[in-house]
């Protein structure tokens, strides 16, 4: 998303009350010191307000009410006295000519155009009181459970007493990295897991780079959590190749990132041996 995107997609979960406590401090903050950004947060509070007031067919309403004012205010306003003119042919009834009652299309293409904006979907949410992207995220993110590794083998005989320390001061961290996780210490298994994937030459790795990204997940890190498990994902042996797409497509839910999110479903749904296949096409099925 680009910083536009970004910036409005704080201001409408800050409007949900979905954001962390930092988060929520930090827009808080910026309100107090930036005048602007404080009246465009009350702004978009309004109009949200505003949609919500005028659910369903209340809209269609007020369209009217709207039109009936209109045209009252128009024959209301003075006017110079009616120039005769030769009688016009009559209209064809499905002629198509410019008249107020065009607005009702205008209203419903403003509608269309705000469910295909990015983030827009977000508004439709809240507007109709569907499930958040945080309330389906909580229902269908649950933490992968971690396997046991098998063995790893004897160390190479040519290695060194350098080289056997170093590896296993690195398997020490990715051993204590995945214990952290079996326990629910998020932020201890993440410190862990990138501390020895910074020093791992192993190729790949795609057992580090996929628990790492649910850790992250886990611990209220989105953005994050994206550049993991991609990696995961198509790293060669596919290893956690399908968990990685399921969990890439709850990170996309939410990040709010729709694009993405119906992508990745439709690639697993698309496969009809997928381990997580039905879990997306109900996903896909609640959110569109």
């Amino acid at each position: 998303m680009n910083p536009d995107e970004q910036r409005l997609e704080m201001i409408l979960r800050y409007l949900r009350d979905e954001l962390n406590e930092e988060d929520r401090e930090q827009v808080e903050y910026q309100m107090k010191i930036d005048p602007s950004f404080r009246a465009e947060v009350e702004d978009y509070r309004f109009l949200i307000q505003g949609l919500q007031s005028l659910h369903g067919e209340k809209i269609l309403g007020s369209i009217q009410n709207w039109e009936t004012s209109h045209r009252t205010s128009s024959r209301q306003r003075k006017s110079p006295p009616p120039v005769e003119e030769p009688p016009k042919p009559k209209q064809d009834d499905n002629a198509v000519f410019p008249t107020i009652r065009t607005l009702r299309y205008y209203a419903v293409a403003a509608v269309i155009l705000i469910l295909i904006l990015p983030l827009g979907y977000m508004l439709y949410q809240i507007i109709t009181d569907n499930p958040t992207n945080n309330e389906l995220f909580t229902a269908n993110f649950e933490p992968y459970e971690d396997w046991q590794d098998a063995p790893r083998g004897p160390l190479p005989p040519e290695w060194t007493s350098e080289d056997s320390l170093k590896h296993m001061i690195k398997d020490s961290l990715r051993q204590t990295g995945l214990k952290y996780y079996n326990a629910g210490a998020y932020k201890e298994a993440i410190e862990h897991l990138q501390q020895y994937l910074e020093v791992s030459t192993a190729e790949g790795d795609p057992q580090e780079q996929f628990y790492l990204g649910v850790a992250l997940l886990a611990n209220e890190q989105a953005v994050e959590a994206e550049i993991p498990l991609v990696s995961a994902r198509y790293e060669e042996s596919g290893l956690f190749a399908e968990q990685s797409e399921w969990y890439l497509a709850l990170t996309y839910l939410k990040l709010g990132d729709s694009h993405k999110l119906r992508e990745t479903l439709d690639a697993i749904i698309e496969k009809e041996d997928h381990s997580f296949r039905k879990k997306a096409k109900k996903l896909k099925k609640m959110v569109w």
